[in-house]
């Protein structure tokens, strides 16, 4: 669930994958404020497709994956809190000013 709310905020308005997007976006907002790269996201986003898809191993010791959650809550918490703090929710009005902040996040 923290990676669909993470891909609601983040995912581009077109079909097909949105992985790539969404990684350079999240790692885009995020990199200023704690270093977060497109390479950690897509560690966790990796871990969500593996939920996704039912390929995720289960074992009697799940620290592992709850240690991994922890950091998928703390992404989203952090992204949570800059759209809070910057009022970026705000630029979800229209479809117009939407996709003109997402195109600040997309990357150089």
């Amino acid at each position: 669930m923290y990676m669909a709310a993470i891909e609601s905020l983040f995912s581009k308005d077109k079909s097909g994958s949105a992985t790539e997007a969404i990684k350079t976006r999240v790692a885009t907002l995020l990199n200023q404020v704690n270093g977060t790269t497109k390479e950690d996201i897509g560690g966790l986003y990796d871990l969500r497709s593996q939920m996704t898809h039912g390929r995720i191993e289960i074992t009697d010791d799940p620290k592992e994956n709850l240690q991994l959650l922890a950091q998928l809550q703390r992404l989203l918490n952090c992204c949570l809190d800059i759209f809070l703090d910057r009022e970026l929710f705000k630029l979800y009005a229209t479809k117009k000013v939407r996709d003109k902040f997402m195109g600040t996040l997309n990357g150089p």
